[in-house]
């Protein structure tokens, strides 16, 4: 009953973001990102990593399909509802980025 407690606040959470880890062929920064993101308390936060030859993940999150690897290097999107940010590849940026959220 908690889980669904849990979908329910998500789902009313107009700002909660979704971010999109779009993994380049060597996977760089994977660790470095995770930590980022589950290390700071983002409630109702989705993460999704994405790999190019993901095709079953393209089928249920059609929205990734327009996702991918900027300059053949790991990109994180972040999203809300409404909106997507510029995506970012430099690690700095999503740190800068991410403390904000």
């Amino acid at each position: 009953m908690c889980y669904h407690l849990m979908v329910v606040q998500r789902y009313f959470d107009l700002e909660a973001p979704t971010f999109v880890v779009s993994l380049n062929e060597k996977e760089q920064h994977k660790e470095e990102i995770a930590k980022m993101i589950y290390g700071h308390f983002i409630p109702h936060k989705a993460v999704i990593w994405r790999r190019d030859a993901d095709e079953e993940l393209r089928d249920l999150v059609p929205s990734s399909r327009h996702m991918p690897c900027v300059e053949g290097r790991t990109t994180l999107y972040i999203c809300t509802r409404t909106c997507c940010l510029e995506p970012i590849s430099d690690l700095s940026k999503m740190w800068e980025t991410l403390s904000k959220i």
